[in-house]
């Protein structure tokens, strides 16, 4: 009995083993890398539409506006660190905005922005140097748009050393660059939703949720009083890493915005303003190394 017992937890190991090389790696976890090779190039297509109201004294006086941006951007991988930091070259090489408020509505061209990006293996952003141009901005709601909007989820497609599997999840501060030389540290938490083909390659699906919250407080330039501001921003990506070759396909956001204006005159009467809006974006990889991405 015993020896059949013994030939028969062999058998088991020997067939656990065999199944177990042949499982897909990801099964297993998989990692995920920005890493790409020198000289690698992308060209993303973006677009953005928002609406947002004004309201003034509680309804005494309000207002609203549709925006909307589409723009191209290309990045090239300019060199590489030993530790495996990528320098990349961005730009926005062309596009247009288009604003509707209060019956008029205006259209401008997107100038050329060019910035320069030290962004590590997990893909975080240590360096952002704007060397060119104006990022765009919607306007009332100070919504400012970078290449990184495009090709990194503006600093948020933030990847974890470990090993993944679907279902995990993992957190943390994304340092986001803000297009005047400085960074936002803003918590974000993601999730791995799955492994999926997209185009005819292998990519990570994953969602993630970020949320941040300043106040702040001036005193009037005329000195008649101070402001205070508060404003709450969330959003809500899901997006596609081929994690092959370490670079991000696509990218659908929403964005909702919160502000609040209190203000107090040197008589102590206050006066509130009130901001929101939602915005909604797309990236999506057109081109890789000069081939383009198939329809499906």
């Amino acid at each position: 009995m015993r020896t059949r017992i013994h030939a028969c937890l062999l058998t088991c190991i020997a067939m656990s083993l065999a199944l177990a090389a042949a499982l897909p790696a990801h099964s297993k976890g998989v990692t995920l890398r920005y890493k790409q090779s020198q000289g690698d190039r992308a060209v993303y297509k973006f677009a953005s539409s928002a609406r947002a109201r004004i309201d003034v004294q509680q309804g005494l006086t309000t207002s609203q506006a549709e925006m909307s941006l589409q723009m191209s951007v290309s990045t090239e991988v300019t060199d590489i660190s030993p530790e495996g930091d990528l320098r990349i070259q961005a730009q926005i090489t062309s596009g247009g905005m288009k604003l509707k408020a209060e019956g008029e509505q205006s259209t401008a061209p997107v100038e050329n922005v060019v910035v320069n990006y030290m962004i590590s293996p997990q893909a975080g952003v240590r360096n952002a140097e704007l060397v060119a141009g104006n990022p765009p901005m919607f306007p009332g709601i100070f919504l400012a748009f970078m290449p990184d909007d495009a090709f990194l989820l503006g600093g948020l497609a933030q990847l974890p050393a470990k090993p993944l599997s679907p279902g995990e999840t993992w957190s943390g501060t994304a340092h986001v660059p803000t297009g005047d030389g400085e960074t936002e540290d803003v918590p974000y938490k993601s999730k791995l939703l799955g492994m999926v083909q997209f185009r005819g390659r292998p990519c990570a699906k994953i969602r993630t949720m970020a949320k941040v919250t300043e106040t702040s407080t001036e005193d009037a330039p005329d000195g008649s009083g101070t402001m205070t501001a508060k404003a709450t921003i969330t959003r809500d990506t899901t997006w596609l890493l081929d994690y092959e070759r370490g670079v991000i396909m696509s990218a659908d956001s929403t964005d909702r915005l919160s502000l609040t204006l209190e203000g107090t005159d040197e008589t102590g009467e206050n006066s509130t303003a009130t901001i929101s809006g939602a915005l909604n974006s797309r990236a999506q990889l057109l081109e890789f190394n000069g081939q383009k991405l198939p329809a499906k």
